[in-house]
């Protein structure tokens, strides 16, 4: 039983991904964390919208010029990873998904909340968007010895992947309960959720705080 458990150990990359640096280990907690954040906004983001009293049309133009957005700021940040140093970004954007929580849980005006959502990486579909995966992936590679590297990162995709699922169950639950148990209006949860959408970029940036300067080129 114990060659089988070691063989399965090492083919399913825990072996390889436990050996990794301390830093890659924090990269895949810090997506975990930012997906839980995309998948529970993700879920209210239309309600909300919808709740705030823009039109079906406007929703869509919402949602379109979002990722529009988000496109071009990724590419941008991408870019310039190296030459800013990729801690410094990550660490800026945690602080900017802060900020876009703070603005959607307590601003309503429509073009307010597009800039904030651009700006702060709101995710309109759940999935990563954003810098952060391109910077992350390539902090990785750097981090981990090439035979490792698949598994480790299959790893990273994993830790994406639960955290989504975790966050968008748990926001259902949180936002049912608050609203059939204890008579909240929708809008008061859904301002809760980004609420907590800001508290997870706090906490984001915490850990940003824990890479060690070897995480960014710039740095060294």
């Amino acid at each position: 039983m114990k060659p089988i458990l070691a063989r399965a150990y090492h083919e399913v990359g825990l072996e390889a991904f436990i050996n990794t640096p301390f830093d890659v280990k924090l990269l895949c907690l810090q997506r975990f964390v930012r997906l839980f954040a995309y998948g529970a906004s993700t879920l209210v983001l239309v309600l909300y919208l919808v709740e705030l009293g823009n039109s079906t049309s406007q929703t869509g133009l919402f949602m379109t010029l979002t990722l529009i957005g988000d496109v071009v700021i990724s590419l941008v940040l991408t870019l310039i990873a190296d030459r800013v140093g990729r801690r410094r970004l990550l660490a800026l954007g945690s602080l900017l998904m802060t900020a876009s929580g703070i603005v959607f849980a307590f601003v309503g005006n429509f073009w307010v909340l597009l800039a904030a959502s651009v700006v702060g990486v709101i995710s309109p579909s759940g999935n990563e968007i954003g810098p952060f995966k391109a910077i992350e992936e390539s902090t990785i590679s750097q981090l981990t010895p090439s035979a490792d590297r698949s598994s480790v990162l299959a790893w990273y995709t994993l830790c994406g992947t639960a955290g989504a699922a975790l966050g968008t169950i748990i926001c259902g639950w949180v936002v049912q309960v608050l609203q059939v148990n204890h008579g909240w209006q929708p809008l008061q949860t859904y301002r809760l959720v980004f609420a907590g959408y800001a508290v997870i970029g706090v906490c984001k940036f915490s850990l940003c705080l824990l890479l060690s300067r070897g995480c960014s080129s710039i740095d060294h």
